[in-house]
């Protein structure tokens, strides 16, 4: 939740924060709360949460805790002020050598490279580091043809940490990238797609897929 009195500028940098009558927690991997500035699992409780889902107890099982609360899946940091930022889901962490790289972070960096449209990014099987990063990226039509994968990689390695550079970087049409009804991406379905073209379907580590949700 957002205050009116705050100033917009400061509103539109966090989703907000607790509702009355609320309950949040960000949580490790163990459901132990973290330090205030670092990151975990978003779990709220409270009136307006969810008892479960319709006819599913096993999925709510997987979501909701014995003493109700929410996992709602994404991943969060509360700031000083109370203040909470969404930095990516927690299903789609990708863990590249015991580091976590949250594909939204990879995702953001991409964005502000003045020839890129769109980019996803996914985890994908790694026999060395169990999982490494593979993204999916439209260029603007202006520099079709012009930017190459390997640029790509060498402008990420001069912007970012070096375990968060994607070993993989596949140049996509607006029309190759698979879409819900919606018009949402599809990170499940790039992730298949992406192990097959690159020939990764017999690596044996500890990868685990995307959640379809």
């Amino acid at each position: 939740m957002s205050e009116l009195h705050v100033d917009p500028f400061e509103r539109i940098k966090s989703v907000g924060s607790v509702m009355p009558h609320q309950e949040i927690a960000i949580v490790d991997e163990y459901g132990v709360p973290v330090p205030t500035g670092a990151k975990g699992e978003l779990w709220s409780r409270g009136y307006s949460t969810m008892l479960g889902y319709w006819a599913d107890q096993d999925k709510t099982n997987l979501a909701v805790t014995r003493d109700r609360w929410y996992k709602s899946g994404d991943t969060a940091v509360m700031n000083e002020d109370g203040t909470i930022n969404i930095v990516g889901r927690t299903r789609d962490m990708i863990v590249k050598g015991g580091e976590n790289v949250y594909p939204t972070e990879v995702e953001q960096f991409l964005h502000k490279l003045d020839y890129v449209a769109d980019a996803h990014v996914v985890g994908v099987p790694d026999d060395r580091y169990g999982e490494n990063i593979c993204a999916w990226v439209r260029l603007r039509v202006e520099d079709e043809g012009k930017i190459k994968p390997e640029q790509i990689i060498k402008d990420c390695k001069h912007g970012m940490a070096h375990y968060k550079v994607p070993k993989y970087v596949l140049i996509k049409k607006e029309s190759e990238f698979p879409l819900t009804i919606s018009g949402k991406v599809k990170k499940f379905e790039i992730q298949k797609i992406s192990k097959e073209l690159l020939g990764l379907g017999t690596v044996k580590s500890h990868f685990t897929e995307v959640v379809d949700n």
